[in-house]
């Protein structure tokens, strides 16, 4: 009887133990969005992981407009499962503003 209920409460440790086996990290992709806008003018360059490119031009009276567009393509790609990890931007000498966005995408469980 003893040697029964020592088996069967190492089974129960043995199952327990393997729930807090930790799990394998999930590998994400990445993903960069930059753009260039002067006056109004300019394009988006997209990044995708496999290293393709996809250029969107732009052409709005304004650079807020543009920047819009922007701000546009980064909510689609959010919808799409992407979210935005780190962003920077700068002005270059001629009022050509370029931003630079890294984007990531866990796969889910």
């Amino acid at each position: 009887m003893k040697k029964a209920f020592a088996q069967a409460t190492l089974l129960l440790l043995a199952i327990a133990s393997c729930s807090f086996y930790p799990n394998q990290a999930r590998s994400s992709a990445y993903m960069q969005l930059r753009s260039f806008i002067s006056g109004g003018r300019g394009y988006i360059m997209i990044v995708s992981p496999d290293g393709q490119n996809l250029d969107i031009q732009l052409k709005e009276k304004n650079s807020s407009l543009a920047q819009g567009k922007v701000l546009a393509e980064l909510n689609r790609l959010r919808q799409s499962g992407w979210r935005v990890v780190q962003m920077s931007g700068s002005a270059m000498t001629g009022g050509t503003i370029v931003d630079l966005y890294l984007l990531e995408n866990t796969p889910q469980p």
